[in-house]
């Protein structure tokens, strides 16, 4: 009798009745970020996020909990990757009090952490019952759904999106329920990647196999007229990776033929799409111009990281900085490097960025020894659609930013969690049996860390849907004080949350310009600038606490003190229309009108349309003649 075999038997003779019902729901759970994050725009804001990591944490807590649950020893499976993944997030720890943004660092180590967590879940329960098979097929129905739902926008000639209106620069592209039409080509190339496998894979199942079809099928055509570059060229190098790796598992001769047809393949594809779509074949055609702004916000992108080579500038960092480094066209935030791994290494470093390529690596390797030495074929071919996932992935992080699409890494951890678990349920990666006592100490705590980021999720998701809806909506129609309160709400939810900070502080100053008696005035004027300080302090790099702050000092008649902050934001944010237009105002009020003119024509430069800072010039402009005209004339000789 084999180990596994022993092991297995010590597993069915351990588990309880009603854990598999237990087990289910820990694993839908885990599940539910990957399935539920790309109809949710791919999971980009934290008021999608917040609940999806919820999920994901509460998913964990279960699956942590089993030993204590059952009063049973439970297997451990400890799938690819975790333990360079767990050192990883141990470093994303370490750097947050370090980080220019301490909340935001802490918000991008609980997203990887939640994603860590479902990994594990995922790969320690959907190896057993066919549980895996369900996960795969519902990843594949969304991911064509989305397709199917993107062909309807098409035919109707709409940009919507669930209800939302896609950003007009991306024209008619398909783009399913996401904005940026190059996210929803990521998951459709990962789901064609994986697809191919399972139509491959012996003993997946004729249903299974019929989603597999079904879902490459009804994807080429919405990945095509998505008009995505990278996520063309990654779909025919994952697939690609998929056929090859298939084949050289089969034998050599299959090997040869496969290595012969894949290019042919690949032919045929770029064939089909000059005939079929020749908006792609443009966008392809035009990928030597475009080129150029990847580049440009990757030049800036390297200045970041030689500013903090080593421990970078800290999670959640680079949309704070990005108009400081990276040269933008006015009013136009980079917000991600668009190449991930140079958007890790500016965060987090060098340090953390070779953290990250051991995790990739480590994962990649063992996927591939797996495929190579497993005992069966359909895990075997299962681990090829893994590593062409990974292929999909990896290239597309190259000019793009898809692992930072929570939905879409949710979805690619789902997949290699699956194929995780059934070499775990195999026996192929080993399901180590702790002692009760070890186990017990295990369960408690991995569920004290679950518990931990499960309120800290909370709080921060609370704090940010109170601020963002009912605050700033409050806010934008005029309702003061109806504002106030929801922004006091989100702060009794999440004390160290930096927006409702903000919030305030815009109303303080708006109050206090209002008052008329100068004892309230100056008390107001006092309380916004704590909160601008207070705001400062969890967030330097937010442009709206020393902008306010500038209207405040102001305000008190220090107009130098105004002037130096508003010099200072804009040599931040150069490519910022509104805060020249702030510091020609300022100049304006100090008498320095030439300094003003250049200031007003520096933002018409940067905004010709906007009108009203069109007026400030012309009326600074004629401030300025009439002070030439009035000026004596020198005496002559």
């Amino acid at each position: 009798m084999s180990p596994s075999t022993a092991e297995s038997q010590v597993r069915r003779r351990r588990t309880p009745r009603g854990a598999a019902a237990y087990e289910w729901i820990a694993l839908i759970l885990a599940a539910l970020p990957a399935l539920v994050g790309p109809v949710l725009f791919g999971g980009v804001r934290l008021w999608s996020i917040a609940p999806l990591m919820l999920c994901s944490f509460a998913g964990f807590l279960l699956y942590a909990l089993r030993p204590v649950v059952f009063r049973a020893e439970v297997p451990l499976s400890i799938p690819p990757g975790s333990l360079p993944a767990l050192a990883f997030l141990v470093y994303v720890a370490l750097t947050v009090p370090l980080a220019i943004a301490p909340y935001e660092g802490m918000l991008r180590l609980l997203m990887l952490g939640s994603a860590l967590a479902a990994y594990w879940v995922i790969a320690g329960l959907a190896g057993r019952g066919g549980r895996w098979k369900w996960l795969v097929a519902l990843v594949l129905i969304v991911a064509a759904m989305d397709g199917a739902y993107a062909v309807m926008q098409h035919l109707q000639g709409s940009r919507m999106m669930l209800g939302v209106e896609r950003h007009p620069s991306y024209l008619m592209r398909m783009g399913g329920t996401y904005n940026c039409p190059n996210h929803f080509a990521n998951l459709l190339a990962m789901a064609m990647a994986f697809g191919l496998a399972v139509v491959l894979a012996p003993e997946s199942g004729w249903t299974l196999k019929v989603v597999g079809v079904y879902a490459v099928g009804m994807m080429a055509w919405p990945l095509a007229l998505s008009q995505s570059r990278s996520g063309f060229a990654a779909a025919i190098l994952g697939c690609g990776t998929t056929l090859l790796l298939t084949a050289w598992r089969r034998g050599a001769r299959q090997a040869v033929f496969a290595f012969l047809a894949v290019p042919v393949i690949a032919a045929v594809a770029v064939g089909l799409v000059w005939a079929r779509a020749p908006a792609l074949w443009g966008r392809l055609a035009r990928s030597s111009t475009d080129l150029q702004g990847r580049i440009m916000v990757w030049t800036g992108t390297l200045r970041m990281v030689e500013a903090a080579p080593v421990f970078g500038h800290g999670g959640g960092s680079f949309r704070l900085l990005d108009s400081r480094y990276v040269d933008l066209h006015p009013n136009v935030a980079a917000v991600h490097a668009h190449n991930d791994y140079l958007h890790v290494a500016a965060e987090y470093g060098i340090v953390g960025g070779v953290l990250g390529l051991i995790v990739a690596g480590a994962i990649l390797v063992r996927l591939l020894r797996l495929l190579a030495g497993a005992r069966k074929e359909l895990n075997a071919v299962l681990a090829a659609g893994a590593v062409g996932v990974l292929v999909v992935a990896a290239s597309q992080a190259l000019v793009d930013f898809n692992l930072h699409i929570y939905g879409n890494s949710m979805a690619l951890l789902l997949l290699l969690g699956c194929v995780a678990a059934l070499f775990h349920a195999s026996g192929d990666l080993p399901n180590r049996l702790p002692s009760r006592n070890a186990g017990r100490w295990i369960a408690w705590s991995g569920a004290a860390l679950a518990l931990l980021a499960i309120v800290a999720t909370l709080r921060a998701g609370v704090a940010y849907a109170m601020s963002t809806f009912p605050g700033q909506t409050a806010l934008d129609a005029g309702r003061l004080e109806e504002s106030s309160a929801w922004y006091r709400r989100a702060l009794a939810w999440d004390s160290h949350a930096w927006e409702p900070v903000l919030g305030l502080c815009r109303i303080a100053a708006r109050e206090a310009a209002a008052e008329t008696d100068p004892a309230r005035k100056a008390a107001k004027i006092a309380e916004a600038r704590a909160l601008c300080e207070r705001g400062l302090a969890r967030n330097p790099r937010e442009p709206g606490f020393e902008n306010t702050l500038s209207q405040l000092l102001e305000m008190q008649g220090d107009s130098q003190g105004a002037l130096t902050l508003l010099t200072k934001l804009v040599a931040d944010h150069p490519n910022r229309p509104v805060l020249q237009a702030r510091l020609g105002v300022q100049l304006d009020r100090m008498g320095r009108v030439q300094e003003a003119v250049d200031a007003f024509r520096e933002a018409v430069r940067m905004e010709p349309g906007n009108k009203t800072v069109r007026m400030y010039l012309r009326v600074a402009e004629m401030k300025l003649a009439r002070s030439k005209t009035a000026s004596p004339k020198p005496a002559t000789p």
